[in-house]
């Protein structure tokens, strides 16, 4: 019978010793598809990371990523290793978490689900001030989802509060949504593009442009529209896939192409890009989403500060109306 012993920094399973590092970074970048990324979140070097990989992948006997030009993913086994060490990883952190919080006397913490766009880099840091200064016995835990697993994490409690738009979690009806702020489509151009001096673009100024779509196993089913529309008005398009928005933006900024996301997602304020409208019939919206049955007076507080601060930073200053 296989046996697994979790120590302070190393898993031991069977006679096979993995580092515990090595499980967070690849948990890191499964998440992420980006090593770069990942290191700046870990606070490790890149080369470091990589090198855990690989000794878990020596240690495992298999491949874990697909590592091309174009980008990395996951092979069937990582995809496999991932969906059973990330909850090993949440549950590990939830776990210390939660006794740091007894520590201090924390009655209730409230787990954030968010996918580290743009805007949501901007408003968390101050969502998380308020709290510590409003709601001292409430702790906040911030846990970064892929799109396509946001409901799932959603329901099965590994979030309390999941960031999304209304359209990615409409379908189910255990869902509750709250807009915090309407948005649109943005097209994302290199700088110094001939296109960027425009105050807004169609979808026919973009059928002989090479793009840089939003991978649609993880996009909302609005962007997947949105991106069908596209193809279906275009003939010969030539485009390639981003599976974040974060490698959306790194793909256009080295000139491989134009992208297209939601506003909130990447905004004009972005850095290295050059941000214009994207004309097209679909407004978004963008907001808090719950499972009803696991309300709580915690979870209104919260919920109220992000609203309030939110409306401060954006709505009030007239950026998404």
């Amino acid at each position: 019978m296989q046996t697994i012993t979790i120590r302070y920094t190393e898993l031991q399973i069977g006679m096979r010793l993995m580092n515990f590092t090595q499980i967070e970074c690849f948990v890191n970048v499964a998440e992420t598809l980006n090593f770069s990324e990942s290191a700046k979140k870990l606070h490790l070097s890149q080369p470091a990371v990589t090198k855990n990989i690989k000794q878990l992948e020596q240690e495992l006997n298999v491949t874990l990523f697909n590592r091309e030009k174009r980008g990395v993913s996951l092979t069937q086994p990582g995809t496999f290793f991932y969906r059973n060490m990330s909850d090993v990883m949440f549950r590990t952190q939830q776990t210390i978490d939660e006794m740091h919080s007894k520590l201090k006397e924390v009655s209730r913490y409230v787990a954030i689900g968010y996918t580290d766009s743009t805007v949501e880099k901007r408003f968390l840091p101050v969502v998380l001030r308020e709290e510590k200064d409003r709601l001292a016995h409430v702790q906040l835990i911030l846990h970064n989802f892929n799109l396509n697993s946001g409901i799932e994490e959603l329901l099965n409690k590994k979030c309390d509060i999941l960031l999304t738009t209304r359209d990615n979690v409409s379908a189910n009806s255990k869902i509750k949504f709250i807009p915090m702020m309407g948005g649109h489509f943005n097209v994302i151009l290199p700088k110094n593009h001939r296109l960027s001096k425009r105050n807004s673009l169609t979808i026919s100024d973009l059928a002989h442009q090479k793009l840089v779509f939003f991978n649609t196993r993880q996009a909302p089913p609005e962007q997947t529209r949105m991106q069908n529309d596209i193809r279906k008005q275009a003939d010969k398009l030539s485009f390639q896939i981003g599976d974040t928005p974060s490698i959306v933006v790194t793909l256009v900024k080295g000139q491989a192409g134009i992208g297209i996301v939601p506003s909130f997602i990447v905004d004009g304020f972005t850095e290295g890009v050059e941000v214009v409208p994207l004309e097209y019939p679909t407004k978004l919206t963008y907001g808090v989403a719950y499972l009803e049955s696991n309300w709580s007076e915690e979870l209104s507080d919260i919920i109220k500060i992000i609203q309030r601060v939110i409306k401060r930073m954006y709505v009030e200053a007239g950026h998404y109306l």
